[in-house]
């Protein structure tokens, strides 16, 4: 059964390969974009500003947020990292506005989360109900998380706490620059333990939570 899921962030690593995944199996994919539509398959936005007229999300199946200042890129100064908050925080917010008029009649939110929740803890096992760590994107997370939730009761919230993606346009992105300037080296004592996924599975993961809806109606 084909559905319609509409996909924020879809120009970025993991955006461009869930498009293409939602549409290999069939599904009508509207996207939501900061600059004039180029196609009937695009809407735009204004998260900074919390524009986002929510006709545009009236009879989708699920939304999926990825929006975000990209935490490959090095260093993580202040102003960065309030860059990193605010481009995750002002996209959330704005969506869950917009769900909130529809009411009873909003699709699902798929919101994007990190591991990094769970901030440092080696050694330990976790699971969804561990608490939150206490670094700087482990209260990223929280707050991140907090506001998409505000879209209860009324929607249904899915967060996706996935690791870093293992790709060479992902993660491996500053390590690969390093090392073709003969900078590269051990990371760390070679003990550490170091969640990762592949873009493809961060797909499935993102493809199966949009499914979900359709199927307890």
């Amino acid at each position: 059964m084909s559905r319609r899921v509409v996909v924020a962030g879809a120009s970025g690593l993991i955006g461009k390969a869930l498009v293409r995944a939602l549409g290999e199996r069939g599904d009508e994919v509207l996207t939501l974009v900061r600059r004039p539509p180029l196609g009937p398959s695009e809407v735009e936005w204004n998260p900074a500003e919390g524009s986002l007229d929510p006709r545009h999300l009236a009879g989708s199946d699920a939304v999926v947020l990825l929006n975000g200042a990209s935490v490959g890129r090095m260093p993580w100064t202040k102003s960065y990292r309030k860059q990193l908050l605010a481009s995750r925080l002002d996209s959330t917010r704005t969506m869950v506005a917009a769900l909130k008029a529809l009411g009873t009649d909003a699709p699902a939110l798929v919101s994007g989360s990190a591991v990094g929740y769970y901030g440092s803890v080696p050694g330990i096992e976790l699971s969804e109900s561990s608490p939150p760590g206490h670094t700087f994107l482990a209260r990223l997370c929280v707050e991140w998380e907090a506001a998409a939730r505000r879209a209860e009761p009324g929607t249904r919230v899915a967060l996706l706490r996935t690791a870093p993606v293992i790709h060479r346009s992902g993660v491996l992105r500053p390590m690969i620059a390093l090392t073709s300037f003969g900078l590269g080296g051990p990371l760390g004592q070679g003990t550490q333990v170091w969640p990762w996924v592949s873009l493809e599975e961060r797909c499935v993961r993102f493809c199966t939570s949009s499914t979900r809806r359709s199927q307890v109606r």
